[in-house]
């Protein structure tokens, strides 16, 4: 005999277990199909768990894999930061560089500027 020979009415709740399933009095299941409805909700029951238990090991691998690519990204953030300030730092001095050069241009032409000034006039008196 097998599970199909039984009424399916019998059969209960197919999540369950054989325990949960009640039977009238005049309702005899042979021991063939009842066995073969315990090793199923056995068999669910342990599918599961083994879901379960798989989805658990991919949720602490993926925040194993996540806390590894935030440290990642920071530690690149922070090489960034760096480059930056050194970026900084040259671009402070560049600047330095150039009003200094220019300040002495400045002064160059304003120490000479009325020389020249008085060469200018008297080129043009002559």
């Amino acid at each position: 005999m097998f599970l199909g020979s039984v009424r399916p009415e019998a059969w209960g709740d197919m999540s369950t277990t054989h325990e949960d399933v009640t039977l009238g009095p005049a309702e005899s299941v042979p021991d063939g199909p009842a066995r073969l409805m315990e090793i199923a909700a056995r068999s669910a029951d342990q599918l599961v768990a083994d879901a379960r238990a798989d989805a658990e090991h991919i949720k602490a691998v993926a925040r194993a894999e996540a806390d590894q690519i935030l440290a990642s990204a920071r530690n690149e953030a922070e090489q960034v930061l760096v480059a930056v300030e050194g970026s900084r730092a040259r671009i402070r001095e560049d600047t330095a560089r150039l009003r200094q050069a220019r300040w002495a241009r400045h002064e160059h032409v304003s120490e000479h500027l009325p020389a020249w000034i008085t060469e200018v006039e008297a080129t043009e008196a002559g």
